[in-house]
């Protein structure tokens, strides 16, 4: 008897502390670790280690975009294609009619705000199409592109692409935006394996971004509307694949055949790590 509730306990020990698990001998930059004395946020971390979209997944992420649009050029977001299995979130594309490209895309049910440490490991999916972790606000004028990268491309696909926005709705108009991009150590095609991408947001006008544990960038918000606010509003994660307008446009889209490739149209993240300063 003994003996079964010592393996008892155990697992239970295993299943309360499995989702530190994938990350745990994965520290955090040193720059970042010096920086506050961090917590894990599990109201943002998942490390995917459960099948299907059960409870877990909802308690974290909503099942769509932060609204409802359906996303830019030929996109229309789908919850349809994306699925937790094997540890992974499976973020797909596929073609349904000739007009749309049905795209997987998660968001945080919750908001963050600085100054605060994400990061996540995935690996590229292998299409014309961007594979992406972002932030955007829930009135859509500031965003974050902590990485979007184009798979396929023989330079994009090596690179992770860093950006922000701020976007002026009515009438549309990006105002302020600074696009840099980086390749990973060696140069390696970012869909042939897994990679880290984080961010370190540490105040409204200062960002860091690390690929695979290195500072790759200090980003500085210059924001034409008021040069004393920058990003000082809480913004929402979204992981997601997109079509974009100004690709397809110029004719750079991708195939049926593509699409159709299971070898391609996938975008996989191993996990969501989130940190934060304990109070």
């Amino acid at each position: 008897m003994k003996k079964i509730i010592t393996c008892l306990v155990t697992v239970l020990f295993f299943l309360t502390n499995s989702r530190a698990q994938d990350w745990k001998t994965t520290p955090i930059p040193e720059d970042v670790k010096n920086a506050h004395l961090w917590i894990l946020d599990t109201q943002h971390s998942d490390d995917f280690n459960y099948e299907g979209k059960n409870a877990q997944f909802y308690k974290i992420w909503k099942d769509s975009y932060v609204n409802d649009w359906k996303g830019p050029g030929l996109t229309y977001f789908s919850s349809d294609h994306s699925v937790i299995k094997n540890g992974n979130l499976e973020i797909m594309a596929e073609r349904k009619d000739p007009g749309n490209v049905y795209c997987g895309v998660i968001s945080a049910k919750t908001p963050i705000i600085y100054p605060i440490f994400t990061e996540v490991r995935m690996k590229i999916s292998g299409l014309k199409l961007s594979s992406n972790f972002w932030y955007i606000s829930k009135d859509q004028v500031n965003e974050i592109d902590i990485n979007e990268t184009y798979g396929a491309e023989p330079k994009g696909g090596k690179t992770m692409g860093t950006n922000y926005h701020i976007f002026q709705r009515e009438p549309f108009k990006d105002l302020s935006k600074e696009p840099k991009h980086f390749e990973a150590e060696g140069g390696p095609m970012l869909k042939d394996d897994y990679h880290r991408f984080g961010c370190y947001w540490k105040d409204p006008f200062t960002f860091y971004f690390y690929l695979d544990g290195k500072l790759v960038r200090e980003m500085n918000i210059k924001d034409p509307r008021t040069p004393s606010v920058g990003f000082n509003q809480s913004l929402l994660m979204i992981l997601d694949t997109e079509d974009h307008q100004w690709r397809s446009d110029k004719g750079i889209i991708a195939t049926d055949e593509e699409l159709k490739n299971p070898s391609q149209n996938t975008m996989y993240v191993d996990w969501v790590r989130v940190y934060i300063p304990k109070k």
